[in-house]
């Protein structure tokens, strides 16, 4: 295998098919809370259910229309692998180019039937201080707490499948450190 630069774009027809969902239910829980003021006194109990659970849908779909609408505006590659490292624009911290000499080896990471590989890292805090927002800052921390990585590649956001990813990454982390010795 040769030290090639590799592409691997964004699945964007799936977050086209999340947004979509969204807003599906934004606007049904929209339509749950705006019916359950139109509902008959007798109805007192239903009306509270549409209402409650109409507007519980609604705010839910806001936060993450909030999530998920700069994820669909991402352009250029979800992941490239480089001869001097990878970069990661696939998931929401976005942690950017990681040189292969920082690499030290991948680890499998699963959440909620969500496949991620993990990269492991010679500092994690690096890379945690290199996030300028809190809240990505925080998301990652949380990461290396929960899955022991503070870079998770999510494979579902990408074109890819997941063993095609793991033997492509393990292939070039190889060949990098072969190259080395």
């Amino acid at each position: 295998m040769s030290l090639s630069t590799i592409e691997i774009p964004l699945d964007q027809k799936k977050l086209v098919r999340i947004f979509t969902t969204l807003t599906l239910l934004f606007l049904v829980g929209l339509f749950g809370f705006i019916y359950s003021f139109y509902m008959e006194a007798a109805n007192e109990f239903w009306a509270e259910v549409f209402g409650s659970s109409g507007l519980f849908t609604f705010l839910l779909c806001a936060g993450l229309f909030i999530v998920y609408f700069p994820e669909i505006k991402k352009k250029g590659p979800g992941l490239l692998i480089t001869p001097e490292g990878i970069s990661e624009n696939a998931s929401m911290e976005c942690p950017g180019f990681i040189p292969w000499t920082d690499i030290i080896g991948f680890k499998d990471a699963h959440e909620l039937n969500q496949k991620y590989i993990g990269v492991l890292v010679k500092n994690p805090n690096d890379y945690l201080n290199k996030q300028k927002s809190w809240i990505k800052r925080k998301t990652m921390f949380n990461n290396y707490k929960l899955k022991g990585v503070v870079i998770a590649i999510p494979v579902g956001r990408l074109q890819c499948t997941y063993p095609e990813l793991k033997k492509l990454l393990d292939d070039k982390f190889d060949e990098h450190h072969s190259k080395k010795v």
